[in-house]
Formats: structure tokens, C-alpha cells, sequence
């Protein structure tokens, strides 16, 4: 008897065994899905590509930027039309940043997720570089450039964080909400001093804002 429940036993545990080792059905990507944790840092040489949409063609097509590698392969670097990517097209550059695996619908090629550029050729345009991507709390602030200044009397608006830190604006999506508290995303760009005068100070290009207080 006891020998019968002892086979019976093993019988039970080896069936659970089995059953706990059995793979999970991999769930298929969907449109809108959250991109998966990027590889190491990496650098990438190349010229920077903006491409739109070809009226003349039909079909799905590429909107976005990419990177035409020195080594012939391109790099998928961001899908849509944000216009940072303008100030860099047909430019030769540097950047930095990691590979990644997209889900849902994608091209078939390297994506690659930038956190900083650097012009490495042609210094002709306004800016140089960027940085990494950043959320910041502040609020715009508007005033008038005092007298005695190259830009005596022009309006100004600045995005002011909630640290002190202040910020000259390259480009905002949108009309700035002024006097109120807000988050943003946004890159610290370098300007080209010699390309075009401009008052001093750090600038920055403001992707989204995010929240408005």
C-alpha cells in the first residue's frame, strides 16, 4: 500500500513539474505598445536624413528621421515630423545614444534612440548640437529687453524651472502659457554663434508641454 502511494506521489509532483515548465504563448505586439529597455550606449557617424511622404507613391511610406550610417546601413531614428530633425537635415553628425527593439508596426531596420547629436561636418546652420531629452518643471516668463542692450525694447520670453535655472527658447510647439506652472520635455540645444546674432544665455528646444497648472 505504501509503495503504491509513493508511485501515486510521483506521478502527482512530475505532472505539476511539467505543467510549471510549460512555455507561455508569447504575446504578439500591438500598435501603441511601450518600447522595451534599450541596449548599451553607442555612436553613430552618418548623415541625417528627414524623409516625408512622396505625393507620386502610394502605399504606406516613411515619415521620420534616420541616420544614413558612413558604413551604408541606415538607422531608424525617430518616426513623424518633428521639426528638430529639420535643423540637421542633410547634415553630417555624431550621435550618441542605444539601440532598441520597437512593437507593433515598424520598418525593418536598426532603431535607434537618440540622446545626443553633434554636427561633424559642415558647421553651416544654426545649431550644433543637442542633448539628452529632459522633463522640466518652471513656467514661461515673458519681459522686455532693458535699454542699453543690442536687443533693447524686443519682448522675450524665457522657460524659468522651479529651481532658478533660466532658459532663452530656440522653438516652442505651441504658444508658450506664460505665468503658469507647467512640466515640459524639452533638449538643450547649442546654438552656432557665428551663424546669426542672438542674445546669450542656454537655449532650448521644447518638444511638448506636458502639463499646464
Amino acid at each position: 500500500m505504501r509503495a503504491r502511494l509513493a508511485f501515486l506521489l510521483a506521478v502527482v509532483l512530475s505532472a505539476e513539474g511539467c505543467a510549471a515548465s510549460a512555455p507561455t504563448p508569447e504575446r504578439q505586439p500591438q500598435d501603441g505598445d511601450a518600447r522595451p529597455s534599450a541596449g548599451p550606449v553607442e555612436t553613430g557617424r552618418g548623415v541625417l536624413r528627414v524623409r516625408d511622404a512622396d505625393p507620386a507613391r502610394s502605399g504606406k511610406q516613411f515619415i521620420g528621421a534616420e541616420l544614413e550610417r558612413d558604413d551604408g546601413e541606415r538607422w531608424v531614428l525617430d518616426y513623424g515630423r518633428e521639426p528638430l530633425w529639420q535643423a540637421f537635415d542633410g547634415r553630417r553628425v555624431e550621435i550618441d545614444g542605444r539601440r532598441y527593439q520597437p512593437e507593433g508596426q515598424a520598418l525593418i531596420a536598426t532603431h535607434f534612440r537618440v540622446e545626443t547629436l553633434r554636427v561633424a561636418g559642415s558647421r553651416d546652420g544654426a545649431l550644433l548640437g543637442f542633448g539628452p531629452e529632459r522633463q522640466l518643471e518652471g513656467s514661461f516668463l515673458g519681459h522686455t529687453v532693458e535699454l542699453g542692450s543690442k536687443a533693447e525694447g524686443m519682448r522675450v520670453v524665457e522657460f524659468v524651472e522651479a529651481s532658478g535655472a533660466r532658459w532663452m527658447l530656440e522653438r516652442t510647439p505651441s504658444t508658450p502659457p506664460e505665468g503658469r506652472a507647467v512640466a515640459i520635455r524639452a533638449r538643450r540645444v547649442e546654438p552656432n554663434w557665428s551663424w546669426a546674432a542672438r542674445m546669450g544665455g542656454e537655449y532650448l528646444w521644447v518638444l511638448e508641454v506636458l502639463e499646464v497648472r
